[in-house]
């Protein structure tokens, strides 16, 4: 799993289509439920920094408001678990797996959000900075990579605005969110390890190459999962 940097190209989820609003800070804004990326207006908007309240974020320049959308997170489950999902599936199993993968990833953005992760930036300078625990996410799962082998992922975008506690809409700072990497995509393995051998599946644990662990289904084969793994080997 890895935090992508802040970026601008907020049509990458365009293409995409469906995402799912998530956290306090979007009932907050009372954004619910699931929309389309590419003409859901509040969704435009929130890229824009232009908040429902009809607030503005950004800095103000020659060449007008210049805003950064947000962050991606993306948590990616383990091959074995895409192939189970995608092609040795019923539509009822893969019902099933896919609200697993959901809870798994809402468990850890709660983390995220309830333990102080993002912080903004207050006061003369900026010096002050105040935990935030309203944060405003908008999830996408895709189930292919780049090179349309079964790939489920979940790209969870963090909205760049969060409400302090004087109830004032600020920019977030993610510093402590990318040092933390590492740590966030272990946490969703092992909350997907729960929520896989809660579906009766066996798993084996795994050593990743950054020295984390994760899990592959003991069905399948380790022949068929490098079958469909040449991103990898890329």
């Amino acid at each position: 799993s890895a935090v992508g940097q802040y970026y601008s190209h907020g049509d990458y989820y365009g293409s995409e289509g469906e995402g799912t609003w998530f956290g306090e800070g979007a009932k907050g804004l009372g954004l619910n439920g699931n929309f389309t990326a590419k003409n859901n207006q509040q969704f435009i908007n929130l890229l824009h920094g232009i908040l429902p309240n009809g607030q503005v974020l950004g800095r103000k320049t020659a060449e007008g408001n210049q805003h950064t959308p947000g962050v991606d997170l993306t948590f990616s489950v383990p091959k074995s678990f895409s192939i189970q999902m995608l092609l040795n599936s019923n539509p009822e199993q893969r019902k099933a797996m896919e609200q697993s993968v959901i809870r798994a990833v809402s468990k850890t953005l709660t983390y995220i959000e309830k333990e102080g992760y993002i912080v903004a930036r207050k006061g003369d300078g900026g010096y002050e900075r105040e935990q935030l625990n309203k944060l405003t996410f908008a999830t996408f799962m895709h189930t292919t990579n780049r090179n349309l082998e079964p790939q489920v992922h979940v790209h969870s975008f963090l909205a760049n605005s969060a409400k302090c506690s004087d109830g004032k809409y600020r920019s977030i700072t993610i510093d402590i969110l990318l040092e933390n990497g590492k740590f966030f995509g272990q946490l969703f393995r092992n909350e997907l390890a729960l929520e896989t051998k809660k579906l009766g599946h066996e798993i084996n644990t795994t050593i990743l190459s950054d020295g984390s662990s994760s899990f592959e289904l003991a069905n399948i084969h380790p022949k068929m999962i490098a079958a469909f793994s040449t991103r990898r080997q890329e």
